[in-house]
């Protein structure tokens, strides 16, 4: 009887935790691309084509062939699991082929000697249709990836049957004019809540004011608000004015950030701070692990949570360790 009680609270515990990982929102990595890739080949000097970017609109571009091209691309390789069309009414474009960039993934194993690792670029490689599985509720078309073989993919047997595509770019090709309302591309990456508080003008006596605005890449901002703010302090959308002299003072920052699913993702959520030559970037993951330290830029991140820490604090609690080990050394 205490085994089937057991067995049963166990598989409970998992309907749990299954349900709540359900429940989970998806990461859109779609926001922090740019569009491209009308032509087959990229041939800009430069990683990006902006003039396609800027132009492109929100529709697929009808390309010189008379082919209706939506493309994506990112500055690092994307694990891409699915992507989410949304057309408008009256639409009766087929379905498209879906294509990724490719050149040298999956790669192979590591062997010796190693010189270097291998890299795919926009410039060098080309375009492979992937095996795709459709369904489609009213206007909106859900396309998956079928496992990974070597009739696609000249690699496959380096990681076969994944129901991934590591790639720079994807594009959707169309027949015909699709009129697209929107795109979404998901990772497998999950949306996680988290909020950090960034002290400006740490460990700096002198008065400083901070004008500027917070960016975040592979995430959003839910809201900005001063941290022991006073008198003439404000943050309003993605903008702040705070003004610091030699007091704790800063940001609270609510962050929706990206949970990666896969190891080695490039899904890293990344928050800027725009404020002229203090602009600052530092990693969630980062903060996630620990306090983060900025002293040229007088900036210290740490989780919302940590509200016993601050940047004083920390430096003198760092000079205590290292004055140990200075101790330890000399016996």
């Amino acid at each position: 009887m205490r085994a089937i009680r057991f067995i049963t609270y166990c598989c409970y515990a998992e309907f749990l935790i299954c349900s709540a990982l359900a429940q989970t929102p998806d990461l859109d990595i779609a926001p922090f691309a740019l569009r491209c890739c009308v032509r087959n080949q990229h041939t800009s000097q430069v990683a990006f084509d902006y003039n396609e970017a800027r132009t492109a609109g929100q529709n697929a571009e009808r390309a010189a062939d008379g082919r209706y091209i939506y493309g994506l691309q990112w500055a690092e390789e994307r694990d891409i699991r699915e992507v989410r069309v949304r057309i408008r009414a009256g639409s009766d474009a087929p379905p498209p082929d879906l294509e990724y960039w490719f050149r040298n993934w999956p790669y192979g194993p590591p062997q010796m000697p190693t010189i270097e690792d291998p890299v795919d670029d926009p410039w060098q490689g080309q375009w492979l249709k992937a095996s795709t599985r459709v369904a489609c509720q009213g206007t909106e078309c859900r396309y998956t990836f079928g496992p990974l073989q070597k009739a696609e993919n000249p690699y496959a047997p380096n990681l076969p049957g994944l129901y991934y595509r590591r790639t720079l770019k994807v594009r959707l090709v169309f027949k015909s004019d699709p009129m697209i309302e929107s795109v979404q591309v998901l990772s497998g990456s999950a949306e996680k809540a988290v909020d950090v508080r960034v002290e400006l003008g740490a460990g700096e006596a002198t008065a400083c004011t901070c004008d500027g605005s917070v960016r975040v890449y592979n995430g959003r901002l839910r809201s900005l608000q001063p941290w022991k703010g006073s008198s003439g302090d404000s943050a309003n959308g993605d903008s702040f004015h705070l003004r610091s002299a030699g007091t704790p003072k800063g940001l609270l920052l609510a962050l929706v950030a990206a949970e990666p699913s896969l190891p080695g993702s490039h899904d890293v959520t990344v928050v800027t701070l725009e404020a002229g030559d203090r602009t600052v970037s530092f990693g969630i993951p980062d903060v996630q692990k620990g306090p983060v330290y900025i002293p040229d830029f007088h900036v210290y991140a740490t989780l919302a949570s940590k509200f016993g820490f601050t940047a004083e604090n920390v430096v003198q609690h760092t000079h205590k360790l290292l004055g140990r080990q200075h101790v330890r050394g000399n016996k």
